[in-house]
């Protein structure tokens, strides 16, 4: 088995996060990556959200940074669809 692939694959990451220029060859591969489940978490935060909004409406949470109801449900959602979509380092 040759070890030498398995070798630099292993450094890679260590070689990009320490040379300030590879922290852009590192965020262009992670971006997608990060893009994909960001995208999952904005498409499902509606649906998350959801039950606790109503039962908001009719018990409002004390003390939510969001505010209750529709506006809980608002803010959670904006908050998992607002930038950054890429990653940062």
């Amino acid at each position: 088995m040759n070890l030498r692939p398995l070798a630099i694959l292993l450094t890679l990451p260590l070689w990009a996060c320490s040379n300030p220029d590879g922290t852009m060859a590192l965020k262009v591969v992670e971006t997608p990556v990060y893009a994909a489940f960001k995208t999952v978490q904005c498409v499902a935060a509606g649906p998350i959200l959801a039950p606790a909004a109503l039962v908001s409406a009719v018990v409002p949470f004390k003390d939510s940074k969001n505010g209750s109801g529709v506006d809980y449900i608002a803010g959670g959602v904006s908050d998992a669809c607002n930038p950054p979509w890429t990653a940062q380092p």
